[in-house]
């Protein structure tokens, strides 16, 4: 007969210790998921628009063959959107984020599929361990669209007082510039607390 080895007991606080790391894993690696779904659509969007571009100067160059402004107007949009997909690898970014994105979904899955009564420490250690694995491979993410993503998350689980208002020059730059996260006056004006 073979010794079984005993199972390990916990005390409450390392069950609430390991409970509250469940939850942070958790949250890390939806707001990762939420964020590089973004990144995918968006530049997803922007190699489509190039592609198109490019079919749509191309077809328009050679309906108005004759015309050689409208055929050099043309060829410029062609070349402008063929460098920038060339240049920023609009489908390749794609494709990492999406990568990135489902590596995030399966840590979900992992942490939902065990039930949050259940969970012990080596759990949620090893849950911890891959979002930080997971992040280690990550681009520096964008401010601004970090937060939007935060708020999303916020509105999403009813906890409206986390949200942080942007104005909307901030929601809408967020993915072509590293914003910083101050907010508009006009936000401030709305969100100031009564005197």
């Amino acid at each position: 007969m073979t010794e079984q080895s005993p199972v390990p007991t916990y005390t409450d606080a390392e069950l609430d210790h390991a409970f509250e790391k469940r939850c942070n894993a958790l949250y890390k690696a939806e707001l990762s998921a939420l964020y590089h779904q973004k990144r995918e659509r968006f530049f997803e969007l922007a190699d489509k628009l190039g592609k198109a571009a490019s079919v749509i100067g191309g077809s328009a160059a050679l309906w108005k063959i004759g015309n050689a402004d409208v055929v050099a107007v043309m060829a410029t949009c062609i070349t402008a959107s063929s460098a920038l997909s060339l240049v920023f690898s609009f489908s390749e970014r794609s494709k990492r984020h999406g990568e990135l994105a489902q590596g995030f979904r399966i840590i979900i899955s992992d942490i939902l599929a065990k039930s949050e009564f259940d969970v012990t420490p080596p759990d949620a250690g090893a849950w911890m361990s891959k979002v930080c694995a997971l992040e280690a491979k990550e681009p520096p993410s964008l401010s601004a669209l970090t937060v939007l993503c935060q708020n999303e998350l916020a509105i999403a689980r009813g906890a409206d007082d986390k949200v942080k208002p942007q104005d909307t020059k901030t929601r809408l730059l967020a993915h072509f510039f590293d914003l910083p996260l101050s907010v508009s006056p006009e936000v401030k004006e709305l969100t100031a607390p009564p005197q």
